[in-house]
């Protein structure tokens, strides 16, 4: 794949719908957190709490894709693919090894 072509079809990331995603794991991880501090597993709950405050880039992201007149202060927040796919992958790692050795 050409560098330029790379580089498409990262521009193209920032579909409300991916977006939405987003901000439903964020809900869902704040009630996890909200959970966690409920059974005393307080850095399991810190974990949860931090993801979930990724609610407000989610909420950027997908409102400057679907409006039709752009905003000055959601034009500012870019969509990275990289930040958003670790921060998946380590949300879900998180979870995962909580499952597995607790």
């Amino acid at each position: 794949m050409l560098f330029h072509q790379r580089k498409a079809a990262f521009e193209a990331w920032p579909s409300p719908i991916e977006s939405l995603a987003g901000v439903f794991k964020s809900i869902w991880a704040i009630f996890l957190g909200i959970a966690f501090w409920q059974n005393g597993e307080e850095l399991m709950s810190g974990l949860m709490l931090f993801f979930g405050i990724l609610l407000f880039y989610y909420l950027f992201i997908m409102l400057d894709a679907s409006l039709v007149k752009r905003v000055r202060l959601l034009m500012k927040v870019k969509p990275i693919p990289y930040i958003t796919n670790l921060e998946t992958l380590i949300f879900f790692l998180i979870l995962m090894s909580y499952i597995t050795f607790i």
